[in-house]
């Protein structure tokens, strides 16, 4: 009966830890998404998956009742005080589907696919986690300030 009562009170204990975000050091790893657009016959998605050191964004367009990735990007990235330093190190393009052509830095492209894209190599992104829902908020013109209406976007747990 003793066993049982403390079973019983270490149960509530452990599940409230999981709420904890001290529990979680990194509650930014996962799989995020988000509708970019969604005029019929223009559905843009993009997912972001993080892992432990690097990260990679899908962009992908509804084609037929098929999500098709026509843009991948992927980096690695470390964290300081909920700002992660994105690195990209490889840029997907469909430009001959269903082939994926890869650049990297070494590519002679590469500076006119970032600027295609939009996106500079290295940048910061601040993350602000509500529930099932993460922001983004992009420093795109590395000022050191992070704008929420300019440079925001929320992305859904996966």
């Amino acid at each position: 009966m003793t066993v049982l009562v403390i079973i019983c009170m270490l149960i509530p204990m452990t599940s409230c830890s999981d709420d904890d975000e001290d529990a979680n050091p990194t509650p930014y790893i996962g799989t995020w998404w988000r509708m970019e657009d969604e005029t019929p016959g223009e559905e843009e998605k993009h997912v972001i998956k993080i892992m432990a050191s690097t990260w990679e964004m899908k962009m992908q367009m509804l084609e037929a009742d098929n999500w098709v990735d026509y843009i991948i990007i992927k980096g690695t990235y470390s964290e300081t005080n909920k700002i992660l330093t994105l690195t990209i190190t490889e840029i997907g393009i469909l430009e001959n589907p269903p082939v994926m052509d890869y650049y990297t830095p070494t590519s002679p492209e590469w500076g006119l696919i970032l600027d295609d894209i939009e996106m500079p190599q290295n940048a910061q992104v601040k993350y602000i986690i509500s529930g099932n829902n993460i922001t983004f908020i992009l420093d795109g013109d590395e000022n050191g300030i992070f704008d929420l209406e300019e440079e925001g976007a929320v992305f859904k747990k996966l």
